[in-house]
């Protein structure tokens, strides 16, 4: 095996850092560096893309936000609001629960700063759907379809 002068030093160097030296020494344990063999060609760009476009990514907030105003029939904006119209109420509580339910590194903190709502709001609004969800089978089905259109669009 030849290996480039390069990989020596790397190998003195990763040798150095093991034994807590701050320069290399010949009596360190010796680290073999070698260069990974590549037995496939790398895949062509069109690959890739395809590849790419298959990861499934979580929606925006602000996307979650129009397809569920655009389901109940209102405007976004009418999100924000601070109102107790019960068709507004319910679109928040769909909103709130789906991003907890398609992004889990959304926080309760998060979803309340964008409603401009305290964290307690929204972890009340989560329970109480939460609580419908098990009576109220129409509120499932809801919430599976705005999953459905968020995750894979509007033709399936």
């Amino acid at each position: 095996m030849s290996y480039t002068i390069e990989a020596r030093r790397n190998a003195k160097l990763v040798r150095s850092r093991l034994m807590g030296l701050s320069r290399p020494r010949e009596a360190a344990p010796m680290i073999i560096v070698s260069q990974p063999q590549i037995e496939e060609p790398l895949p062509k760009v069109e690959q890739e893309e395809q590849c790419i476009s298959k990861v499934l990514l979580a929606p925006t907030f602000r996307r979650i936000m129009a397809v569920v105003a655009k389901h109940q029939g209102i405007e976004p904006t009418d999100l924000m609001r601070r109102t107790r119209v019960p068709k507004i109420v319910n679109a928040r509580h769909l909103l709130i629960i789906l991003s907890l339910r398609l992004n889990p590194n959304r926080t309760i903190s998060s979803i309340g700063r964008k409603l401009k709502q305290d964290h307690t709001t929204i972890m009340n609004a989560r329970d109480k759907t939460l609580k419908n969800m098990v009576e109220n089978a129409s509120l499932v089905r809801s919430i599976a379809e705005l999953e459905r259109i968020l995750l894979y669009g509007d033709n399936h």
